[in-house]
């Protein structure tokens, strides 16, 4: 067929497949205007310059914006997470001057990380701050900042934010971070705030926002080792719609969880004392579509088990809603992953970490219930004292027809099925990579939302 007959309206749909991998776009640049113009929509809508790739990209991306302002209104979502560090100081001035220039042409921008500590300036936050579309900020600390000008709470700055993201929150941007959303909270459905060991925000501070803090849809707190119940209750009892919620290395209590969270659909919690846990079960059980929960330990000397009443609490409320577990440094026994495997037919993501990894019961008595399962991933020993291999795992892909990736400790591996018949077991390939280290503050399972 003729591709200058194709209805135009039908261009994006054919193209959009393409959009995972930018180098299948390239030859579509070539085709004809229409495709072209397609094309330059998807490779421009998510540009991201990441730790491991070149730190000289951003100078070439923002050169290339310069020159060519329309191409900036096609941006969507932006990523900064690599920044070029030997500059002279014209170079860097220079470089500063372009950056700062440039984002006034991103009209169309929602989403913005920028997360390279010592790189963000106040000319450059000031900038995005009048963004028409903005929607979405993630940035962290480590950058000298004026932000008591920045997020001082006018109609002309973050009219449309509803999503912020904050890691490695010090001191400023914490004081700055008050007033706001005392004054703009009601606008956030998102609210994220990452840190290591940090007291800088603290109860107090949380019950001073939480009154504004009444639209959230999505909530994450992690490493606030002064945050507790008392000021989570304080906000959650306030969002009655919640759907997501992560408490992460917080020093929860049993005391104050008299609360229900009727929409929970996502739940993410570091281990703590069955009570914790048996108060949060209470709180998610009027829920009729939770499906995700995770759960891991960190900094403890030995690895925990996890009470096997409480998963089968968990189990024997959401089982036919579960489709991602997530048990991860916290152990459980073969018998009660036998019991979540027998009774959660819509499983599409587990992570599981066992004492000892025998993948010979896992196949007999689990897999041919994983008929969803897309992911899987394996931590624990191995019951032969051996390095589990890809050729172990070739099974689990024979058994389980959905799955596409699957790992054992630090190692995952892509699943590729190709031939006539994708069910024949013969035609699947395991393609092993690398696990690739994350650009991240917190070392959490991150859900998909």
């Amino acid at each position: 067929m003729n591709i200058q007959r194709l209805p135009p309206e039908l261009i994006p749909n054919i193209i959009e497949p393409l959009s995972a991998n930018p180098r299948d776009l390239l030859p579509v640049l070539t085709l004809n205007k229409e495709f072209s113009h397609e094309a330059y929509k998807q490779l421009y809508s998510f540009v991201a310059l990441r730790p491991w790739e070149r730190p000289d990209k951003l100078v070439e991306f923002f050169d290339a914006i310069k020159h060519n302002s329309e191409l900036a209104h096609l941006v969507k979502k932006l990523e900064i997470r690599s920044f070029p560090r030997q500059l002279s100081h014209i170079e860097r001035v220079h470089l500063y001057d372009t950056l700062t220039s440039s984002l006034t042409h991103f009209t169309n921008l929602e989403i913005l990380s920028w997360t390279r500590a010592m790189t963000l300036s106040t000319d450059i936050l000031s900038v995005v701050s009048t963004l028409p579309r903005l929607s979405e900020l993630e940035i962290n600390s480590g950058n000298d900042i004026r932000y008591d000008d920045i997020f001082k709470p006018t109609p002309a700055r973050w009219r449309t934010l509803h999503t912020l993201k904050v890691i490695l929150p010090d001191r400023s941007i914490a004081r700055a971070l008050r007033p706001f959303l005392q004054q703009r909270g009601q606008q956030l459905r998102s609210l994220m705030i990452l840190a290591k060991e940090s007291g800088v925000i603290d109860d107090k501070y949380l019950n001073s926002i939480a009154g504004s803090l009444t639209n959230l849809h999505q909530l994450s707190l992690g490493g606030l080792k002064r945050v507790t119940d008392r000021s989570i209750v304080n906000i959650l009892v306030r969002n009655p719609h919640i759907t997501s919620l992560a408490l992460e290395s917080l020093s929860l209590t049993s005391t104050h969880w008299e609360i229900i969270m009727p929409y929970l659909t996502h739940l993410s919690v570091t281990y703590n004392s069955s009570g914790v846990l048996d108060k949060l079960l209470d709180a998610i059980r009027p829920s009729k579509s939770f499906k995700s929960f995770t759960i891991y330990s960190s900094g403890m000397d030995s690895l925990p088990y996890l009470p096997a009443e409480f998963l089968e609490r968990l189990v024997n409320m959401h089982c036919y809603t579960l489709t991602t577990l997530r048990i991860h440094h916290v152990l459980v026994t073969q018998e009660m992953l036998t019991n979540v495997s027998n009774k959660c037919p819509h499983l599409t993501e587990l992570v599981v970490h066992l004492p000892i990894v025998d993948t010979g019961i896992l196949m007999s008595e689990c897999a041919p219930n994983w008929t969803r399962l897309e992911k899987l991933h394996l931590l624990g020993d191995s019951s032969t004292g051996k390095e589990i291999q890809m050729e172990h795992l070739l099974p689990f892909v024979e058994i389980c027809q959905n799955l596409t990736q699957v790992g054992w400790r630090s190692r995952v591996w892509k699943v590729h099925r190709h031939g006539q018949d994708t069910c024949d077991s013969r035609h699947s390939r395991l393609f092993e990579h690398e696990l690739e280290e994350e650009d991240e503050a917190f070392g959490a399972w991150k859900d998909e939302h």
